[in-house]
């Protein structure tokens, strides 16, 4: 897996290379623009543009399933599941599920789909006979404001991402945290799976690259001060997990154990709120993004070869 400290020392080299080079003309690279030339998309330059329909204007979470080939998505008033074409985003199929409510999240394992609603409640639906199977409640809270669901292969379980409360008991205002749910039973495990500060994350990044350009330092600072996930999905190539903020317009890639691998950011003028993401079985990356009053879209990023 990619880690941080890997990274740090790739730059350091390059930054010995640019110290015997003309320093008026050759230009410094940070250790945040040589991770996203790392990273395995184009995140500012999708390969396909699906314009959702109305009922999806407020999509709030992307899941794809391995069963059907398709993609599924939830708005966050709802409870229905939109099953939608991976190549056209025409709508194909609905299933009702429940009564209207706050739901933030989808994911999608072994024919049941799993959809969490922001206080931590996650439904699991068959997919083939489309009907409620349980209900999980446990331990989360309105208070952690559950925005992203994603299965694991890695821990074998649900992993759940919190734009609120870092704790299941309290909070800890610098970092925010990825809980884990059993996929048998829902039981929700005390202490978080991981907990990550992004903008210390990001301070420590350029420090390694010795960045000079005090503008981008204040403005990055200032965006990642916003930062709370509000999508979560692992990429089935590489097992990292990819962590979507739309109040930053971020896009972090971590491992299992935390390390962050790049801090990527994406333009505001494409994702105008970027709520879901997913992966398809050939390692593809999709972004869904809300309307904010107009049309929404799935943004779908072919791998780079």
């Amino acid at each position: 897996m990619i880690r941080m400290k890997s990274i740090s020392i790739f730059n350091l080299l390059l930054l010995m290379l640019f110290s015997c080079g003309d320093s008026k003309t050759e230009k410094k690279v940070s250790v945040v623009e040589q991770a996203e030339q790392e990273l395995p998309f184009a995140v500012n330059d999708p390969t396909v543009r699906m314009v959702l329909p109305l009922e999806l204007s407020e999509i709030s979470g992307l899941t794809y399933s391995a069963t059907s080939k398709n993609l599924l998505a939830v708005n966050d008033e709802q409870g229905v599941i939109y099953v939608l074409n991976a190549e056209t985003g025409v709508t194909l199929d609905e299933i009702k599920f429940g009564k209207n409510d706050d739901y933030e999240g989808i994911a999608s394992h072994d024919g049941y789909v799993y959809i969490t609603e922001s206080n931590g409640n996650v439904k699991v639906i068959k997919e083939e006979t489309k009907t409620k199977i349980i209900e999980f409640n446990d331990r989360l809270s309105r208070d952690n404001d559950i925005e992203g669901i994603c299965y694991d292969p890695v821990s074998q379980t649900l992993l759940l991402a919190a734009k609120g409360d870092s704790e299941t008991e309290g909070n800890n205002k610098n970092v925010k945290s990825i809980f884990t749910m059993n996929i048998e039973n829902g039981a929700v495990r005390k202490q978080a799976y991981i907990q990550l500060d992004l903008k210390k994350e990001y301070e420590s990044l350029i420090a390694s690259s010795k960045e000079e350009n005090v503008l981008e330092k204040i403005s990055t600072s200032s965006r990642l001060r916003k930062s709370g996930p509000s999508g979560i999905a692992i990429d089935p190539k590489t097992n990292l997990i990819y962590l979507l903020s739309s109040n930053s317009k971020t896009l972090t890639v971590l491992d299992h154990n935390g390390a962050v691998a790049s801090i990527n950011f994406l333009d505001k003028k494409l994702h105008i709120q970027p709520e879901g993401i997913t992966f398809d079985q050939n390692g593809n990356l999709f972004i869904s993004n809300e309307g904010k009053g107009g049309e929404g879209m799935i943004y779908k990023f072919e791998r780079k070869s």
